[in-house]
């Protein structure tokens, strides 16, 4: 069923209809998606499993770069706003990219301390999540291949000391939310062709496809932000997630990332393709065709759970009905049959997909 299905079928549970329903459209919207990503939440779930690989970027420094110019061998991988670490193997300096010009990299602020010749190290240091990713449950790197140690921090910046080592990563830092905007000053004008849902600009940076997919899309002109739900790399093209009422081309905008970041130690010297296996984030159902990621069998679940919200809240009017011991019954026998079919720790695989120092999921 989708949006619009379960929503009438709540509808026939109250023995109403549109027009003489007392609980709004919205209020239904609202409590189906409460409901939703609570039992999301509740089990490991085999239909959220998702894997995705995120390759590392490592380079090298072309020619000496002192101050707020660092040369590169190459900016592949590269875009406005990412941490680099440049180390000439003793010295270890954290800096951001301002802009790229060419294989010209210029930094924020004051940039380097220290001089560094051609072969000097250049690593991107912050990479990002898959923007669905609800839970990372494992990292492979299959080169070597070896399980990354899993740390959660938000202080992973004070750890630079002890990430002062480049070779085969052994732990990844999931650090929390960026905020770094891009560009790091100034703002990006809007291309010809732009519309209120969709964003072109050619001097945008992110060389790959869904690179800025889940960042906020700040529109100055109008005030105004929407989530990019995708990216295309070859036109620079964003779509977002919700309309930007009025925006037109030569709108004023900027970028700013709402990905969690993971940090790598040691830091990765050649180039590794990382595979994430993790829980995915559904996304709400916001449209009347969308459709929970769950089974179609379990779709009466959503039903079920909104009717006993209903009917809690509303028992003493009667007009959800008081029959709340029913439709948790209902619910209950429907979502243990769920667990039995599908849940990751009733099967128990769990423990081979979870590492470092994550909770298992919550449980009823």
């Amino acid at each position: 069923m989708n949006l619009s299905e379960i929503r009438t079928q709540i509808l026939v549970e109250l023995q109403a209809s549109v027009n003489n329903c007392v609980f709004s459209t919205a209020t239904i919207n609202n409590l189906i998606n409460q409901k939703y990503m609570l039992l999301m939440r509740r089990r490991l779930w085999s239909f959220l499993l998702k894997e995705a690989t995120v390759s590392t970027v490592y380079t090298t420094v072309s020619a000496t770069s002192t101050s707020t110019t660092l040369n590169a061998t190459s900016v592949a991988g590269m875009s406005v706003g990412r941490k680099l670490v440049v180390s000439d193997g003793t010295n270890f300096e954290e800096v951001y990219i301002s802009s790229i010009s060419g294989t010209i990299i210029t930094l924020t602020g004051t940039g380097l301390s220290e001089s560094y010749a051609a072969d000097s190290y250049i690593f991107v240091d912050n990479y990002f999540l898959p923007s669905d990713c609800w839970k990372v449950l494992s990292v492979k790197d299959f080169s070597v291949p070896r399980n990354l140690d899993i740390r959660r921090t938000a202080t992973v910046d004070r750890e630079l000391t002890q990430r002062k080592s480049y070779g085969d990563p052994r732990v990844i830092y999931i650090a929390g939310t960026n905020l770094m905007r891009e560009p790091a000053s100034g703002t990006y004008a809007m291309d010809t062709s732009s519309s209120t849902t969709s964003v072109i600009e050619t001097q945008l940076t992110g060389t790959t496809t869904d690179y800025y997919k889940g960042w906020t899309c700040f529109n100055v002109t109008r005030d105004l932000s929407a989530t990019v739900s995708a990216y295309n790399a070859s036109t620079k093209t964003l779509t977002l997630e919700s309309a930007i009422t009025a925006q037109v081309a030569t709108d004023t905008f900027y970028l700013i990332p709402r990905l969690t970041e993971f940090f790598l130690y040691p830091l990765a010297n050649t180039s590794r393709a990382l595979n994430f296996r993790y829980k995915l984030l559904p996304e709400k159902l916001l449209n009347n065709r969308d459709v929970p990621i769950m089974p179609d069998a379990y779709h009466m679940l959503l039903v079920y759970e909104v009717m006993v919200a209903l009917a809690t809240a509303d028992r003493y009017n009667k007009r959800a009905g008081t029959n709340i011991g029913t439709y948790a019954a209902l619910s209950s026998d429907l979502y243990n049959q769920m667990v039995d079919d599908y849940s990751i720790l009733a099967e128990g695989a769990s423990e081979c997909m979870v590492t470092g120092d994550e909770d298992q999921d919550d449980q009823i």
